[in-house]
């Protein structure tokens, strides 16, 4: 708790008066009600909620006994600054960081890296083991960071990796942060498993958002309780950034010029598009008007390693921006930039969206309330350009329409927002679709009905690995054969473990290296490995820059997916 305060105390700008008082606030109505179990914290963006957040999860670990703190978040991009921010206060020897593309945290006391090409003693090849399983079960971390993912699928999935892990929530702090990235036809069942845990595991739950949704409807009333008065929407410092509609920016070649001139005003530009395809437009209809330094494209085309280069250059730009040099910056992004990334542009653009993504996305202008731009920063607000990835009952498109006919200043925000949660509540089904299901223990009907609600994956899709580096491919290929066949070979069960926690460890390596493609566009190409359904794209065409560049990442004139 020092380490956190001292860092809180240290970071002075505009905001830290704030972001101060409303912890502060926080913290004294959880103290008044302690034994409620489900929090609420709905607060403007920019106003410092991870922070607080672990604040009040450390506060109720503290008063409850509490076994461990699990910080979840919607999307992988999110994690990695979370976890950066975590490690400045919690020993690493107790803080996880756990998703799919995350190796297995060392847990000995020697920092040797376990290498499976290697000749390994007995004792090193049950450490990798023992690596693997208290990673993958949370066993003795006390502060982990993950995804909405891994804790969904803990509470729908019946499968055994998820599985493995839900005794660790019993007796537990879970902070949802960004819980507006729930689907709007999932929240019933969502609220019901929230209630029964607090009840039943002991759980203390923080529920985040600078857009709460219906959810809170469905709530006990005797379980929860909302910790930060609503005032902070309307003071002055929530006075960042005005939300206008322009149904005229109705086309990509509109947008681009509207970007351009805006560029011409201001140092940076933001442009939040719904797919891929309609990013990798826009960007190259920009690009011969923009040095190579100064306009960025970001979407899930990138591999997951040149993603956050991307996000900490474009980052690195804008702070020194905003401390007075002059750097243009632009960035094209999809909605990966949209919630929990700590990034501050003076003007933005947002493809129509539910009005929660849009107010995500205006988060991201004059995030640290410049004085200079207050007048000036802004989110516009397009009409539908590109496909429309969101689920039907999200978008609302009459009704949010209707909410921003008038420009808006952020701090008039919160009486529209209570609007249109009004029109989402009486919209959103109020029979739960899961909960049957589970009342008659039919485990794999739950965990398709939630799959295709959650993360319903695009149709047509397959992974294809990217050979970044020449000789890449090569070098994991070969890791993989001999790893097959020497589980093919093996007899004992020692052994055909230690292969597979070897398997495990080396396609969270390839997982670096791979992102999703159409079918068509991935059968050019060969098997990653005998049997693989993974295909591979050779350096040949990283090389020219045909298939795949750091700059456009996958670049395919038919990619219709989001994200």
């Amino acid at each position: 708790m020092e380490k956190l305060l001292k860092l809180l105390n240290s970071k002075k700008n505009e905001l830290s008066e704030i972001r101060n008082q409303a912890r502060v606030e926080i913290i004294n109505k959880y103290k008044s009600e302690k034994e409620r179990k489900i929090f609420l914290i709905e607060a403007p963006t920019g106003i410092g909620k991870t922070f607080t957040a672990l604040h009040l999860a450390l506060e109720i670990a503290k008063d409850k006994s509490k076994k461990r703190i699990i910080n979840a978040l919607p999307m992988t991009s999110i994690i990695d600054q979370t976890f950066e921010e975590y490690s400045k206060i919690i020993d690493g020897c107790e803080l996880l960081k756990y998703h799919h593309l995350t190796k297995s945290k060392n847990y000995s006391d020697d920092d040797k890296e376990l290498n499976e090409e290697q000749e390994q003693t007995q004792d090193e090849k049950r450490l990798r083991q023992q690596n693997e399983y208290l990673s993958s079960s949370w066993a003795l971390d006390k502060v982990i960071v993950t995804t909405f993912n891994q804790i969904f699928n803990m509470f729908f999935s019946n499968k055994n990796k998820d599985l493995v892990k839900f005794w660790t929530l019993r007796d537990s702090v879970i902070n949802m942060d960004e819980i507006q990235a729930i689907p709007r036809v999932l929240l019933k069942d969502v609220s019901i498993i929230i209630n029964y845990l607090a009840k039943e595991f002991n759980i203390d739950f923080i529920l985040m958002s600078a857009t709460i949704p219906a959810i809170k409807n469905f709530l006990d009333v005797e379980l929860s309780l909302e910790l930060l008065d609503n005032r902070y929407y309307a003071l002055d410092f929530n006075n960042r950034y005005s939300l206008a509609l322009n149904e005229s920016i109705n086309n990509s070649d509109i947008l681009a010029e509207k970007i351009l001139e805006q560029s011409e005003k201001v140092n940076s530009v933001l442009c939040i598009v719904n797919t891929k395809k309609l990013s990798l437009e826009l960007f190259e209809k920009l690009e011969n008007s923009f040095k190579q330094d100064e306009l960025f494209l970001l979407n899930t085309n990138f591999i997951p390693n040149h993603r956050k280069s991307i996000l900490d250059r474009v980052k690195k730009r804008l702070e020194n921006s905003n401390k007075g040099e002059s750097k243009k910056t632009i960035l094209i992004a999809t909605q990966v930039i949209e919630a929990g990334v700590d990034l501050d542009f003076d003007i933005g653009y947002r493809e129509f969206a539910p009005l929660s993504s849009i107010i995500q996305s205006a988060g991201r202008v004059n995030r640290e309330n410049r004085e200079e731009i207050r007048k000036t920063a802004k989110l516009i607000v397009t009409d539908k350009i590109g496909n429309n990835p969101y689920h039907t009952k999200d978008i609302s498109y009459e009704e949010v329409k209707q909410l921003l006919n008038n420009e808006i200043r952020e701090n008039k925000i919160l009486p529209f927002l209570k609007d249109y949660f009004k029109i989402v509540i009486d919209k959103t089904r109020s029979d739960p679709i899961l909960e049957d299901k589970i009342k008659k223990l039919e485990f794999q009907d739950v965990f398709d009905v939630y799959n295709k609600n959650f993360m319903e994956k695009i149709p047509f899709q397959i992974p294809l690995f990217i050979e970044y580096e020449e000789g890449l491919y090569e070098n994991f290929n070969s890791r993989f054969e001999n790893l097959f066949s020497n589980l093919s070979e093996s007899k004992s069960l020692e052994e055909k473990m230690d292969i597979k926690s070897k398997l495990k460890e080396l396609n969270k390596g390839v997982s670096q290296y791979v992102i999703n493609v159409k079918i068509e566009d991935g059968m050019q190409f060969d098997n990653f490995y005998t049997d693989s359904e993974m295909k591979w794209c050779p350096y040949q065409y990283v090389q020219d820059g045909s298939k795949y560049s750091e700059r456009k990442g996958w670049i395919n004139r038919d990619c219709f997916a989001a994200f």
